[in-house]
């Protein structure tokens, strides 16, 4: 896939000064009114991605999936929606870097087993990329009065958290009962390795720079039972 979009919506102040931090028009509107926030056409989009995958269907008793997903996303848009705010209102274009949804590689593997007894054995097998993250800004570069969402000597999401691994099992065995109905006993494991799967780090510049702060849930066991009526 190859994709590039331009003129998104996002949202910007129109009316700022040019300006450098000391300069006397640093902070000041170029009509000396009050600052103007305005949605504007100045989102960018690139993606180029590639998926490979190779099934087998249901024979002999098993089944699979293996897929890779390859991608680079590149964009300007800081939270991704019309709310998102520049770095600097004036240069839209330095914000243009990979994106923040941006996950290069995705590997996912499924399967099932149709064992003896009538037991059915399937899980999923999933690894990505960790999830980007930016240094926190320390500068108003604009005059805007607020203190840059990221650090801009930094390219942007330069930095990514540990690659996400995760491993789901399920089994399920069903009982034929008279009139057609069935019951069906199962059991469920989520992040069957406990794998510590980060979701948030200090992005603050200092020793506890890139230290995770929040995990994604660890192992889970749920059991469930189901009653289908016969038809």
């Amino acid at each position: 896939m190859h994709r590039r979009t331009k003129d998104l919506l996002t949202r910007r102040i129109v009316n700022l000064f040019d300006a450098q931090p000391g300069d006397p028009n640093f902070g000041r509107t170029t009509d000396s009114g009050p600052r103007i926030s305005q949605v504007t056409y100045d989102g960018r989009i690139n993606y180029d991605g590639v998926v490979v995958a190779f099934r087998k269907r249901l024979s002999d008793r098993y089944q699979f999936q293996v897929s890779y997903t390859g991608s680079r996303a590149r964009d300007n848009l800081l939270t991704g929606g019309v709310g998102s705010t520049f770095s600097n209102n004036n240069h839209p274009e330095i914000d243009f870097g990979r994106s923040n949804q941006s996950v290069p590689h995705i590997f996912v593997a499924n399967g099932l087993v149709q064992l003896p007894f009538g037991v059915n054995v399937g899980g999923i097998v999933s690894w990505r990329s960790g999830s980007a993250f930016n240094p926190r800004g320390i500068r108003d570069l604009d005059g805007d009065g607020l203190v840059d969402q990221r650090d801009v000597a930094e390219e942007r999401n330069d930095f990514r958290v540990e690659a996400f691994g995760n491993v789901d099992l399920r089994a399920e065995k069903e009982f034929r009962l008279p009139g057609g109905h069935r019951i069906t006993a199962l059991v469920e494991a989520f992040n069957l390795a406990n794998r510590a799967n980060v979701s948030n780090v200090n992005a603050v510049s200092g020793p506890s720079f890139g230290t995770p702060t929040a995990y994604f849930p660890g192992r889970e066991v749920q059991l469930g039972v189901r009653y289908l009526f016969g038809q």
